[in-house]
């Protein structure tokens, strides 16, 4: 379904739905591959909103990853987000909803918690740290490549260091994304996928990483309600969230502001796309027995 730059799909099991899950993808990936989690939600009884992220997946319709013809491209798909999110409330009336970032998708789901309302419990899946060192050469290597070479290039050099340094710390490479799961099946899947794995746009990744020092900020990490119910889950191999460390970074950045009802679960042997690793049923059910014990309140 279309609505303006909102390209989404939506799912419902058999019966009344139990909650809603509004889900925001990661960093070039797309919809398609949350389908096998989507469907053992709606096999629990939950119904599933989902999205491509303008200029990601199907929704690519410049056909330049992560191209925006507008400046603050960053702040624009927290907007697209809050329209789901419209759409979501207003076909569904008086049914809680909870929203699920995943990498990418949970960095904008934090900026959205800080601007927007309209979700009742929030998941954050493969989230990382604070922004660094690291950062501030992307954002120098995006902002010299947008000068010179414009908006629409897009950046083999970036690509190149962010996902080769994730997968620098496994020996088994026979890819540049050994770092997402330790299921073979899955890594080649996202290898063979034309939307996936590819280079962004120098300038989407400018916004990026803008974006990410913005929702960093403590005013603004101030702005999340204290009583939202907020899960951080994070395999343990994960270098996006520093093997850990920078995931817990982020739970005590919202901890220390006041939020109360927040908790922390990482998962060993575990690494980034941990709705794809292997025994990821268990962690399938962990997600849907926190929702129904916190924000449904029926355990």
């Amino acid at each position: 379904m279309r609505f303006e730059s909102l390209l989404y799909e939506k799912f419902f099991p058999k019966d009344e739905p139990k909650a809603i899950i509004q889900i925001s993808h990661g960093l070039v990936e797309y919809k398609r591959r949350y389908y096998e989690f989507i469907e053992y939600l709606t096999k629990n009884n939950f119904a599933v909103y989902i999205n491509d992220h303008y200029g990601f997946g199907e929704n690519n319709i410049n056909n330049v990853v992560g191209s925006y013809e507008s400046l603050k491209v960053w702040e624009k798909l927290v907007d697209d987000m809050f329209k789901l999110n419209i759409i979501i409330r207003k076909e569904n009336p008086n049914k809680k909803v909870i929203l699920l970032g995943h990498s990418m998708g949970s960095m904008l789901s934090r900026r959205y918690i800080q601007r927007y309302g309209g979700v009742d419990g929030v998941i954050l899946s493969g989230a990382n740290g604070k922004p660094f060192i690291n950062e501030l050469v992307a954002l120098f290597i995006s902002l010299f490549e947008t000068t010179f070479f414009g908006r629409r290039h897009l950046s083999k050099t970036l690509f190149y260091l962010q996902f080769g340094t994730y997968n620098s710390h496994f020996k088994d490479r026979r890819t540049l994304f050994e770092w997402l799961s330790t299921d073979r099946e899955k890594v080649i899947d996202y290898k063979n996928d034309p939307y996936c794995g590819i280079p962004v746009s120098s300038a989407f990744f400018m916004d990026m990483v803008l974006g990410y020092f913005r929702l960093s900020k403590i005013e603004n990490v101030k702005k999340v309600k204290k009583d939202l119910h907020l899960l951080f889950i994070s395999g343990k191999d994960d270098p996006v969230g520093n093997f850990g460390k920078g995931v817990l970074e982020s739970f005590n950045l919202y901890k220390n502001v006041g939020l109360k009802n927040i908790s922390i679960k990482f998962y060993d042997g575990k690494r980034h796309e941990i709705l794809n690793e292997n025994g990821r049923k268990e962690i399938y059910d962990d997600i849907i027995f926190w929702i129904k014990k916190n924000v449904l309140e029926e355990i």
